[in-house]
């Protein structure tokens, strides 16, 4: 899989949690740029990300988690175990 495949289902998973189809993400996009990412939203977003690509991301990787490049580099992380 790759990276830009990788980013589109992160990215319609942000749309469908966050209940917004137009929603345009970047890499560089943060909570604090995104309307609803917070830190419960992240939660569900973490889930969804993981159920999709069936990967883990231990607590640490959650922690990290401050931009959409951090859950891209989390997902191509977890695929490479």
């Amino acid at each position: 899989m790759t990276e830009d495949e990788i980013f589109v289902k992160i990215k319609e998973i942000f749309q469908d949690i966050l209940d917004d189809e137009l929603l345009e993400i970047g890499l560089d996009s943060t909570p604090k740029e995104i309307d609803g990412w917070d830190s419960v939203v992240n939660i569900d977003i973490v889930f969804a990300v993981e159920a999709e690509f069936d990967v883990k991301f231990g607590l640490e990787g959650i922690q990290s988690i401050s931009k959409v490049s951090d859950v891209l580099r989390l997902v191509k992380s977890g695929l490479e175990k």
